[in-house]
């Protein structure tokens, strides 16, 4: 790689020698002194595209290929799309097919916990940790989606909401969502009737 410049002069030298944008204006690597030492910030010449993601950056693998296929999921239900979801590519916006996840989960969790829905004598609440969402195709309009859900992993205080979205038998996104249980006091037991009818929703995978 070249020599590296005085910062002064660093960006302007790098674009007269044709350097890559990564090598104008390096970006923070993670690096240990060993494997013991402790992790320290430095800076480098590493294209992100040929190196991986920094270790500051959390990422997901692509979505089991099961997650593909209407049958793994025991619910499904379909839905419109609104002409308001397409964006300026002119197909579904992703947000939007978010709001699909948001939608079919949403009518899960009543039939598991149908007194968290109602404000005024609800003892227990249902709050979202962490959404992971892979979009895998596009989707135009107008179009029917179809939609399917199960659990994905039931844990003592939370579990896992796992949907897909399906446009002509295809799947167009799949989304996994963590949702903890609330009392008043802060994370709870999934109560007993509750984890049985998780239980009988669990993903249909051999």
């Amino acid at each position: 790689p070249p020599q590296r410049p005085g910062r002064a002069n660093q960006a302007a030298r790098g674009v007269a020698a044709g350097w890559s944008p990564a090598q104008v204006c390096p970006i923070p690597v993670m690096r240990r002194r060993s494997w013991s030492g402790p992790a320290k910030f430095s800076t480098g010449y590493l294209d992100p595209m040929e190196s991986g993601p920094s270790p500051i950056v959390s990422t997901v693998s692509r979505p089991h290929p099961a997650r593909r296929a209407s049958t793994t999921y025991p619910v499904h239900d379909s839905i419109d799309a609104r002409f308001a979801d397409m964006d300026a590519n002119g197909h579904l916006n992703n947000v939007a097919l978010e709001t699909l996840h948001e939608n079919t989960r949403a009518m899960l969790h009543r039939r598991v916990l149908p007194d968290a829905y109602d404000l005024s004598s609800r003892k227990l609440r249902i709050v979202t940790s962490t959404i992971v969402v892979h979009y895998l195709r596009e989707a135009p309009w107008p179009a029917v989606i179809q939609t399917a859900i199960g659990i994905g992993h039931i844990g003592r205080t939370s579990f896992v909401s796992s949907s897909a979205l399906f446009l002509d038998e295809e799947c167009i996104s799949v989304c996994d969502t963590v949702l903890v249980v609330l009392d008043a006091n802060g994370p709870t037991p999934i109560p007993d009737d509750a984890r049985a009818r998780l239980e009988a929703l669990r993903l249909l995978v051999d």
